[in-house]
């Protein structure tokens, strides 16, 4: 573990930096005290794919048309024209 003043920190970042990313620990101090902790970052891999699969859940008629929204959103001037003409695939 490597201490260093701030006026050191800043003209050396780059070599702390990199000594951090290395491995060991830096600790930066002002007036003798510390006051942070230089270390390499914890690296994550890739999530797993499908890990919610099977907790999730949805209503039987969620995918239904909702007149409300239609007025809003889907509305037409001639009133044979229906705004779900296409057919819905439920999986």
């Amino acid at each position: 573990m490597k201490t260093v003043n701030v006026h050191e920190a800043k003209r050396r970042r780059s070599r702390l930096v990199q000594a951090a990313a290395a491995g060991k620990e830096i600790i930066i101090v002002k007036v003798g005290k510390p006051l942070v902790k230089l270390v390499a970052a914890a690296v994550q891999g890739p999530r797993p794919l499908g890990s919610l699969a099977g907790t999730v859940t949805e209503c039987a008629d969620c995918w239904a048309p909702d007149p409300a929204q239609d007025a809003l959103f889907c509305a037409t001037r001639d009133p044979q024209i229906q705004p779900y003409d296409v057919p819905v695939v439920r999986v």
